[in-house]
């Protein structure tokens, strides 16, 4: 699975002392894009034949997840507190499509490196490519969430299908897989060598969905804790996804807040990743 114009060890094995730095070099760029965009592919497909194999719903249950929490909040918030949403259920779902994107791709990044140990040891190619084919199944998932809540959107009432839909949903698909992969791969590389940080992702993940807006519009926030809303990443993410699907127009300073924020994760990430990748092979 050596790249194109690599340099694979006699033994398959990464050797500390020479270890693989950096994206290896392909003889020009347009082949390497499409070298790595296939292993991507790979990985990806390889993902959810392992995940949905011997299932019986498959696919299904990426939808019945965030279905059945739907209901749930429903039930809670609308049907006996009585929150004046108006059309909570699909404002719900359209929350929690693109969270459980979020929550699951990070969920994961912690065993992204250590479940894949043996191609992390054995074979040269850029191991972030692990990190990136987790996040593009997961957003795959969601992409495919997009016309059931299209669907139940005109079935209940609420909501727009607009044109928007067609040029917002790729630029905040591109703007939401961005910051996934940067923090994902933050994750997975400090996971390496501290296993424990999957237990505080877990519970992390479980703070910030209740100070992200998901169940509640940011407005009903107190004054007191709006700062707080403010400082959570994700918040701007489910501000223009609801503000697209339901509205069917963009939310500007959102999605720019957004797009900052996720340049800064990759940054921020791949620099994680180049100090501690040459560590992998001792630590797995």
């Amino acid at each position: 699975m050596a790249e194109p114009g690599a340099f694979a060890p006699a033994n398959g094995r990464s050797s500390p002392e020479a270890p693989h730095r950096g994206p290896l070099v392909a003889p020009n760029l347009p082949t390497r894009f499409a070298y790595y965009f296939d292993l991507v592919v790979a990985l990806t497909v390889k993902e959810i034949k392992v995940r949905y194999k011997r299932t019986v719903l498959g696919y299904g249950w990426s939808l019945l997840n965030p279905l059945v929490f739907a209901v749930t909040y429903w039930i809670a918030f609308k049907a006996i507190l009585n929150v004046k949403i108006e059309g909570y259920f699909i404002f719900l779902l359209a929350g929690l499509f693109p969270w459980q994107w979020l929550n699951n791709s990070l969920q994961l990044a912690p065993r992204a490196f250590t479940n894949n140990a043996s191609l992390v040891k054995k074979i040269a190619f850029p191991r972030y490519l692990i990190v990136a084919s987790s996040v593009a199944t997961e957003g795959l998932h969601f992409l495919l969430c997009l016309p059931v809540l299209a669907g139940l959107a005109l079935l209940f009432g609420r909501g727009t299908i607009s044109m928007a839909w067609l040029w917002g949903a790729p630029i905040l698909l591109i703007v939401q897989g961005l910051m996934i992969y940067g923090i994902a791969l933050a994750v997975a590389s400090c996971s390496v060598f501290f296993r424990d940080l999957e237990r505080l992702i877990g519970l992390g993940m479980t703070v910030l969905f209740y100070v992200t807006p998901v169940i509640y519009e940011r407005q009903m926030v107190p004054p007191l804790f709006q700062p707080l809303i403010a400082l959570n990443p994700f918040t701007y993410l489910i501000v223009a996804w609801r503000s697209l699907l339901l509205d069917g127009t963009m939310n500007w300073p959102a999605l720019s807040a957004a797009a900052v924020i996720a340049l800064v994760a990759v940054v921020v990430g791949h620099a994680i990743f180049d100090r501690l990748q040459w560590k992998f092979a001792e630590a797995l």
